[in-house]
C-alpha cells in the first residue's frame, strides 16, 4: 500500500518530491496554499506532510498540522546543520535535507511515519490503560 503523502511548498520542491519518490511506494499531493493542507487532512487520510521551509507559512503549516492530530511532520530545509531545538518548536517530526533524494529520501519518510505510527500505538496504550482506571476507580 502506497505511503499518502501531502508536500506543501514550492513548484521546485515538488518536482524534486515527485522525481525522486517516483515508483517507490509514494502517493504524493502538492499543495501551495497553507488553508488548502488543512481542507484536504479534513477530508481524507494521508501518512505524512512534507513541508518545505523556504515557503511563506511554513511554520504556520506544521504547527497546525501537529496540533490537528496524528500525521507526522517532516520539514524540508536547505542548511546543512538543522537546529533540532527549533525545529522541535515547530512540532515537526523530521527533518529532510534539500538535495537528498532517490532510496535515501524514500528510507528518510518512510522512517517518520514508521516511528510516528509506534508513537500512536503507545499513546493510544496509555489511554486504554488510564481508561480501565478510571472506570475501577469509578465503580
Amino acid at each position: 500500500m502506497a505511503i499518502r503523502v501531502i508536500v506543501f511548498g514550492s513548484k521546485e520542491t515538488v518536482e524534486k518530491l515527485t522525481a525522486s519518490l517516483d515508483g517507490k511506494g509514494f502517493d504524493l499531493v502538492s499543495l501551495t496554499e497553507a488553508p488548502e493542507v488543512l481542507a484536504l487532512l479534513e477530508q481524507k487520510r494521508f501518512d505524512l506532510v512534507v513541508v518545505d521551509a523556504s515557503v511563506e507559512k511554513a511554520e504556520v503549516v506544521c504547527r497546525s498540522v501537529s496540533h490537528f492530530g496524528q500525521v507526522p511532520v517532516a520539514l524540508m530545509i536547505k542548511k546543512r546543520q538543522a537546529n533540532w531545538k527549533e525545529l522541535k518548536s515547530l512540532d515537526v517530526d523530521g527533518y529532510l535535507l534539500d538535495g537528498v533524494g532517490g532510496a535515501e529520501l524514500a528510507v528518510r519518510l518512510q522512517a517518520i511515519v514508521r516511528r510516528s505510527s509506534a508513537k500512536q500505538i503507545e499513546k493510544n496504550e496509555e489511554c486504554n490503560i488510564a481508561d480501565e482506571l478510571i472506570t475501577i476507580d469509578e465503580w
